[in-house]
């Protein structure tokens, strides 16, 4: 169980470093007006427009628990492919206002996190 949460936490700094690659494209991309949408719905917390997909710690906690299961001695080969079971839309209103952008309301209202 030790070596999953090492996994987990270097997955983790992993996700950092995305986040901030994610940050300074969305930096460029306000400046020309650009609207971005990414597939982790944390980016939109980070600037970017809308995200949509699963979390991007749940996919690494799912990966953890695989590799914890294998470490436990399972044979990789019999482990079943798992997919995320829940998605979450992401709207950042600050950055859809700062590249002039009208998100429409049918929109906001089915986002699961509205960032304003």
């Amino acid at each position: 169980m030790r070596a999953a949460e090492v996994q987990l936490r270097s997955m983790c700094c992993l996700h950092r470093c995305c986040i901030s690659t994610v940050t300074l494209s969305s930096r460029a991309r306000r400046r020309v007006r650009l609207p971005a949408i990414y597939q982790w719905p944390e980016t939109a917390e980070e600037g970017g427009l809308l995200g949509y997909g699963p979390s991007f710690i749940e996919i690494f906690r799912q990966r953890a628990r695989m590799v914890a299961k294998v470490l436990r001695g399972a044979k990789p080969s019999d482990l079943p492919v798992e997919q995320p079971t829940k998605f979450k839309l992401a709207i950042n209103l600050k950055t859809a206002k700062t590249i002039d952008y009208a998100v429409p309301t049918g929109l906001t209202l089915r986002a699961d996190e509205v960032i304003e």
